[in-house]
């Protein structure tokens, strides 16, 4: 059992080390490694990249969804660059946002997505990475906790706080953000009540719900998952039990 114990830390230790790596300066505020992904570390490249590459700078007067289709781009396997054809948010706020793209009609592969302002500029910035396709790990799981049984568990530290990802054994896909941002509550949302935090639940599409809580300090907690509302909305409650620890703030 301790061997298996100082392994599973060590394989996070790794995914650490790979998505530190794996963060570059401007745009770029969150890329992730999945193995059968990375070209970086043996495996087969991706279909599609996602790059922020607007015409000219955009100012954050423009709103962030419109911001998003006028500056984000999806680079294919031959190096031509593509609008992006959809997007679904998981999040958005006056100077942040979050969301899940889809590269062209139809197509399985989906990456995730960020814009943030630019501080110095006030101008938008925006970055990516890939996702990992829904497989389910069998037997390979570990029992994390308050989590459950999960499967290539792995935290990182972003250029604007730290994050979690994880999958169910079934395949399903979790995403937990500490985000120092303020989030726009949409319409249609349904509340729900983590804690003493007044927050809501969307089902933004591609088969994902997002659970977001407003934090202190105009901060942001965000999970999202593709394992339905009743699932997501459970771990969320689970994580905020335990967010300082989880997710510990900058």
């Amino acid at each position: 059992m301790k061997a298996r114990i100082i392994s599973i830390f060590a394989a996070v230790s790794v995914i650490i080390v790979i998505t530190t790596l794996l963060f570059t300066g401007r745009g770029m505020l969150r890329s992730f490694f999945h193995q059968g992904y990375s070209s970086d570390l043996g495996g087969t490249v991706p279909p599609w990249t996602f790059i922020w590459h607007p015409a000219h700078p955009i100012s954050q007067n423009v709103p962030a969804q419109r911001a998003f289709f006028e500056g984000a781009r999806g680079v294919d396997s031959s190096g031509n660059e593509h609008l992006i054809y959809a997007a679904v948010w998981l999040m958005v706020g006056p100077t942040h946002g979050e969301a899940i793209v889809q590269f062209a009609k139809g197509d399985s592969f989906l990456a995730q997505a960020a814009l943030s302002v630019n501080p110095t500029t006030h101008d938008w910035d925006g970055g990516g990475g890939d996702l990992p396709p829904h497989q389910p790990c069998g037997k390979g799981y570990i029992q994390y906790t308050y989590l459950g049984p999960v499967c290539n568990f792995g935290f990182g530290q972003g250029a604007k706080g730290p994050f979690a990802q994880w999958s169910a054994p079934d395949g399903n896909l979790f995403l937990a953000d500490r985000l120092p941002y303020q989030a726009t509550r949409p319409a249609g949302a349904t509340s729900v009540l983590l804690g003493k935090a007044p927050s809501w639940m969307t089902q933004p599409g591609f088969g994902y719900t997002s659970v977001v809580v407003p934090l202190p300090n105009g901060h942001t907690f965000l999970l999202a998952s593709t394992a339905g509302t009743t699932h997501t909305l459970a771990a969320a409650q689970a994580i905020m039990a335990h967010l300082d620890s989880f997710l510990p703030e900058q």
